[in-house]
């Protein structure tokens, strides 16, 4: 038995150089990242450095045609759009090409809807359940609420949540939030998350938090690990941004998107930081509603006019309700 396993080693061995001479184009994507309502960016990676090409068409434009450099994360952004429109698209890399459809930001007042999950990180199979409901949605875009990956630090992670999330990504924008699971690693860094999405740089750190306009309303994304010295470089920003929002009467609704929830009944519970350094804001500029993750489960509270919403049941495993919750977080809750 010992010569025929040395020999089907050998064998397996020399197939290797071959292997290598075909990379895969797409090993992750092609994904969509930041939309406006006159641009979109299309991310991919490769297997190799490779060129790339980006076709964009409507019946009724012409083509945008985009070339991208050698190399193996391509991150290519279309331009001159038109708003509230539905595109096809295709991207060229290797010999392959992968195609798909995107739609821009609508203009004014027209209606849109968007999906809200997070917490998708440790069961594949939960994870691609829940992925299929969502695309049946046809949401508009997705905002995520953190802890994509179990490991930060894992690319073997952040390969299986792009191959769960291939087919929903291809056609529906998301918007990331920074989980404590996104950061995990040796030196509690990001260093994956910030490769793999390409997100709107209006903020002194773009790519750990951001805004952007969808319609009439203004999304802010947050990060909310408080190790990171997040809820104290961000504070004044967002008070900024609120206002600024406020300010603007073409914003009728302001959203609020993070991690880590103020309020919940679930086995973490509410952060009390968050309570005591950003609530009060929240308060006062009327936000509408705030999302979350980070307790695997639906719950929604309520507490001086602004909704909390916890949405972690994208793929961990569920949490049930903390028989013994905190006092203000079980005199905010609705429902669980």
């Amino acid at each position: 038995m010992r010569p025929a396993l040395v020999g089907a080693c050998a064998l397996l061995l020399s197939l290797l150089p071959a292997l290598d001479a075909r990379a895969e184009a797409f090993r992750k994507g092609p994904y969509l990242q930041w939309v406006t309502t006159s641009s979109v960016t299309i991310v991919w990676e490769s297997d190799a450095e490779l060129p790339g090409r980006v076709v964009v068409q409507s019946p009724v434009e012409p083509d945008r045609v985009v070339e991208a450099p050698l190399a193996r994360l391509q991150e290519v952004r279309v331009t001159d759009l038109s708003a509230g429109r539905r595109y096809s698209y295709a991207v060229e890399a290797g010999g392959e090409r992968a195609t798909g459809e995107l739609i821009t930001a609508p203009s004014g007042d027209e209606p849109f809807s968007f999906v809200v999950f997070g917490d998708s990180r440790s069961n594949a199979d939960s994870h691609r359940v829940v992925v299929e409901r969502v695309r049946r949605e046809v949401p508009d875009f997705i905002l995520g609420t953190g802890d994509m990956v179990n490991e930060g630090a894992s690319e073997k992670d952040w390969q299986v949540f792009f191959q769960v999330e291939r087919q929903l990504l291809r056609e529906n924008v998301l918007f990331p939030s920074l989980g404590n699971h996104d950061r995990q690693g040796r030196h509690r860094g990001a260093d994956n998350y910030r490769k793999y999405f390409a997100v709107p740089d209006d903020s002194p750190d773009p790519e750990r938090y951001y805004a952007f306009t969808y319609g009439n309303s203004r999304f802010l994304v947050l990060d909310s690990n408080s190790y990171s010295f997040a809820l104290t470089d961000q504070t004044a920003w967002i008070e900024r941004e609120l206002r600024l929002a406020r300010e603007n009467p073409a914003i009728q609704h302001v959203f609020v998107n993070m991690h880590h929830p103020p309020y919940s009944i679930s086995l973490h519970g509410g952060q009390p930081e968050l309570r005591e350094m950003w609530t009060p804001i929240f308060e006062r500029f009327g936000v509408d509603a705030v999302f979350s993750g980070h307790d695997h489960c639906y719950a929604r509270s309520q507490m001086n006019n602004v909704r909390y919403f916890v949405s972690g049941g994208g793929g961990a495993p569920l949490y049930p309700r903390d028989p013994n919750p905190a006092p203000l977080d079980l005199s905010a809750a609705v429902y669980f």
